[in-house]
């Protein structure tokens, strides 16, 4: 059995090197290593799980969509759509998306229902490519129970039946890469347990769908 899986996300996701901010890594904001980030610990632990699986894998920036979405309740985003995801998705058709954004977006400059259609014209854009697939949202890293956002992405999940992963609850000084890099915006990013911690919830979520719609059929 195959299952391809896209990987959208900001920097959390991926970042290449910046002077600006005294990163000199390529790959997950701020994870000491490439291994360490969410996406490469999502990728063991879940071959690790599954070995009868073959996992093809893929990656996407997003972080133009989100800082794009402000309360425009009318917005149509396929131009952006296309030129983000449409050479992706031209050579790679996903079975499961996780849609990990959000963060580029101040919730003071978009609302609920601006925040919740962008996310849902996301979702029917992947729906395009296939049908079947599985768009997992999420509730931000950076984040709060009240912000447009997070109710954005509730209303979005109750309306496009799709599941969500909470990273908003993990977002803690401990979990954080403070004291670790001069920048500060680096340092609000996840270290090595906030990425292990963000990759643990990517992963009950894939593995719930992988045991009732995959393995099932």
């Amino acid at each position: 059995m195959k299952i391809n899986i896209l990987c959208v996300g900001n920097s959390l996701l991926h970042h290449p090197p910046c002077a600006d901010v005294f990163w000199d890594g390529d790959w997950g904001m701020a994870a000491s290593c490439r291994e360490n980030d969410y996406y490469h610990i999502l990728q063991r632990r879940l071959a690790g799980k599954y070995p009868e699986i073959e996992f093809n894998w893929h990656e996407n920036g997003s972080a133009t969509f989100e800082q794009s979405i402000k309360k425009d309740e009318d917005k149509d985003y396929t131009e952006l759509f296309d030129r983000l995801f449409g050479k992706t998705l031209s050579e790679f058709t996903p079975d499961i998306v996780s849609l990990q954004l959000g963060d580029n977006c101040p919730h003071h400059e978009t609302s609920d229902m601006a925040y919740a259609k962008a996310i849902i014209q996301a979702v029917n854009y992947f729906k395009k490519v296939n049908p079947d697939v599985i768009v997992i949202l999420c509730l931000t890293w950076y984040g709060e129970m009240i912000d447009s956002k997070h109710i954005g992405t509730l209303i979005a999940a109750r309306e496009t039946e799709m599941p969500f992963v909470d990273l908003t609850k993990l977002f803690c000084p401990e979990n954080q890469a403070h004291g670790l890099f001069k920048h500060e915006g680096v340092q609000n990013h996840p270290g090595d347990r906030g990425m292990w911690l963000i990759a643990e919830e990517y992963t009950k979520a894939i593995s719930k769908l992988i045991d009732s719609k995959f393995l099932e059929k």
